[in-house]
């Protein structure tokens, strides 16, 4: 069992070592400050973190909230003394595995039971996240999968008439294979662009690109179904490449403002077309 020890008390430090070098197994890594422990976090995997709560760069709750982020799988003791009997309850209301009196320090047992049945809690936590994460994870491909069925029937709806009948540029009821997937990959590459800006926040303006491939769609002479079935198959080629939960749930909400984005961009391309048929 790995620890990482955080204490700036020389006594009690050697108290601690003294009493885990009497347990098997255990490695102990032992620091005075907080940047010291969040130092060793970083480069390091531990299976416990063994804490006070004052320490010179930190005091108190502080600590624990500064720690936890870093903490990862590792389980959190914090050491308390007599004079703070709630201070143990408040860690533990925190997110803290358990709590252990430094009255205790001298005791091994009482040490390692701490310490072993603070790990088995923290490994059961884990496992409830990562079966959540796995859940939620579930939920949303099969929101991203109904999602792309619903598309790809209305794709088929015989209900979506042509855009471009009102015009003098030819309606197409199906785009040529080549340029349907090159017009698909095209919106897909929107798709990713948008999501991308959402990481970043970077709030430059997707719309250019958007109103460039309602061109392309209507001078092809597109149709909304032809629209729907690019949308369909521009999300799908975007969700092949992204499994992340998170980035799904993205990648549908930012497809259906895109979609939005591309109709209105498309109705607008027919509209001043058709201005210009009347007025020739």
């Amino acid at each position: 069992m790995r620890i990482l020890l955080v204490e700036d008390s020389a006594t009690d430090t050697l108290l601690v070592l003294n009493a885990l070098d009497r347990i098997q197994g255990s490695e102990v890594v032992a620091v005075k400050r907080l940047s010291e422990a969040l130092a060793q976090l970083k480069e390091n995997s531990f299976d416990v973190v063994l804490t006070d709560l004052g320490l010179p760069d930190s005091y108190g709750m502080e600590t624990l909230h500064s720690l936890y982020p870093h903490c990862h799988d590792a389980a959190v003791v914090v050491m308390t003394v007599d004079n703070s009997p709630n201070q143990g309850l408040l860690a533990l209301r925190s997110g803290s595995q358990d709590y252990l009196d430094k009255s205790h320090l001298t005791n091994p047992e009482a040490i390692r039971r701490c310490l072993v049945y603070a790990r088995e809690r923290r490994r059961h936590v884990n496992e409830i996240m990562a079966l959540e994460r796995e859940l939620e994870a579930a939920r949303k491909r099969k929101s991203a999968s109904e999602e792309s069925a619903f598309w790809d029937d209305l794709a088929k709806d015989s209900r979506l008439s042509s855009t471009g009948q009102t015009t003098q540029i030819q309606p197409s009821t199906q785009l040529s294979p080549r340029s349907f997937e090159e017009l698909s990959k095209a919106y897909a590459d929107v798709i990713e662009r948008s999501v991308e800006m959402r990481f970043s926040n970077n709030h430059k303006e997707i719309g250019p690109a958007v109103s460039f491939l309602a061109q392309k769609l209507g001078l092809a002479g597109a149709s909304p179904r032809d629209v729907v079935g690019i949308h369909v198959r521009g999300l799908r080629l975007a969700l092949d490449k992204n499994e992340n939960s998170v980035r799904l749930q993205l990648f549908l909400e930012e497809s259906r403002f895109r979609l939005v984005e591309l109709m209105g961009y498309l109705a607008m391309f027919y509209r001043d077309h058709k201005s210009a048929d009347l007025k020739s």
